[in-house]
């Protein structure tokens, strides 16, 4: 795979996810443009591309493991039965209740995340790059995006404290991502509970 093609399938790859909230919060993986290993590998191509021409970014980093991160998350076989489960999650929290259901993670699962982020830390130690991948701040200063690690432990602390509030902010924002989609709501159009 050439590194053009990798970015196409990784561009083609965001056009089709679609914001289903809150109807809905995965898809089948037949809306894919391609098969899901497909587009991981698009991933690694283009990522060390960015690398050998000098293009690699924190910034680019963070949107490539966020992007890796959900291929497996938003996009399942058969989405009926998990999206039958968020519809009765919503209805129950609207209540007060609060159920064992997991939410996407919208930073990327934890697990290909880290896969993605030792790939391109070892990429640039290979190639003898100055990008620092930590967590802090980006190149202009700005604050970082909260980063699966920290959604999922805030997700998890809500869910042991049983914190309607806390979940329900999480089922109605998509906190602060570097991956934006072309599909996705507006934040006026977030707030489903």
């Amino acid at each position: 795979m050439k590194p053009l093609e990798a970015s196409e399938i990784i561009e083609n790859f965001h056009k089709s996810i679609k914001d289903l909230r809150p109807n809905a919060i995965v898809q089948p993986t037949s809306d894919l443009p391609t098969v899901s290993g497909r587009i991981k590998y698009a991933h690694f191509v283009w990522g060390e591309e960015l690398i050998r021409v000098d293009m690699m970014t924190k910034e680019i980093a963070y949107w490539l493991m966020e992007s890796y991160g959900i291929i497996d998350s938003f996009f399942v076989e058969d989405p009926d039965p998990i999206n039958a489960k968020y519809i009765e999650f919503l209805a129950l929290l609207k209540k007060g209740l609060i159920t064992d259901f997991r939410l996407l993670n919208p930073f990327g699962e934890i697990i290909p995340v880290v896969e993605f982020y030792d790939f391109i830390g070892e990429a640039l130690v290979r190639a003898r790059k100055d990008v620092s991948l930590e967590p802090d701040k980006d190149s202009k200063g700005n604050k970082m995006a909260l980063g699966a690690f920290i959604y999922e432990a805030y997700y998890n602390k809500a869910q042991k404290d049983k914190n309607v509030q806390s979940l329900i902010e999480l089922v109605n924002s998509r906190h602060t991502r570097n991956l934006l989609l072309p599909n996705e709501k507006s934040k006026d159009e977030l707030v489903f509970i």
